[in-house]
Parts: structure tokens; C-alpha cells; sequence
């Protein structure tokens, strides 16, 4: 969930459309470092494939005020841990949308929850 002002979510919303078509997994052989050492030093072959298996973001609609301030949600589903590892901080595409949000929507605000599902339902689709 994102804290961004109201006129600067449009913004926000094409960054996460460009971060999804261009994120990627790049396979790395090194030992897990800082990005910034791991950046500079890794040798990467891109398969091309995407590790997102899918992601949903929107503006929030709260009716009596208990969204406390978060004006941005988005619903990432990854296939692994180690793909959610990526994500944070190993993926150039994710790098440069938190880049491009900070220059174009600058976040006030952020909290990032991963969970694994533990119970779930659906309605039945019927024919």
C-alpha cells in the first residue's frame, strides 16, 4: 500500500503498467550481496520469462475513513520466496519504478505485507 496524493496516483498507475511489462528474472550466479555490490559485479543471463505471476493496483475506496491514508493498493502474486527476494532487490525493472515513482509520485507513505494464503474461498463460476 502506497501513500501518494490523490493528483499524482494517474502517474503512479502507468509506472506499475511499465514495471509489469518489462520485469523479467535475470539468473544470477553469486552469492546473495548488497544490490549495489551485486550490481556491479554479478554476470547476468536473462531467460526473458516474468517471475510476476500477476499483479493488480488501484486507488483505494474507503467509505469511513480506515484506509489511514493509503491512497494505492497492489496485489503482487509471486510463484516463490526467492522470487519475492528478487523483486526487492534484484530486479532492475522494480529499481527503476521505485526510481520513476520517486521522481514522478513521490510516495508519503508505504507498507508492503507478504503472506502466504492459509485459507481461501471462491464463489463457483457457473455455466
Amino acid at each position: 500500500m502506497v501513500k501518494i496524493p490523490e493528483d499524482k496516483i494517474d502517474i503512479a498507475l502507468q509506472g506499475f503498467e511499465i514495471f509489469v511489462k518489462n520485469q523479467q528474472k535475470v539468473r544470477v550466479s553469486i552469492p546473495r550481496t548488497s544490490l549495489k555490490l551485486r550490481l556491479a559485479n554479478e554476470v547476468k543471463s536473462q531467460d526473458g520469462k516474468p517471475y510476476i505471476l500477476s499483479m493488480q493496483a488501484g486507488r483505494t475506496r474507503a467509505h469511513v475513513n480506515i484506509d489511514q491514508g493509503y491512497t494505492l493498493v497492489a496485489k503482487t502474486v509471486f510463484k516463490s520466496m526467492e522470487d519475492v527476494e528478487y523483486y526487492i532487490d534484484g530486479c532492475e525493472a522494480h529499481q527503476a519504478f521505485k526510481v520513476y515513482l520517486k521522481e514522478n509520485a513521490t510516495p508519503e507513505g508505504l507498507m508492503s505485507i507478504c503472506f502466504t494464503p492459509e485459507v481461501s474461498w471462491e464463489v463457483e463460476k457457473s455455466s
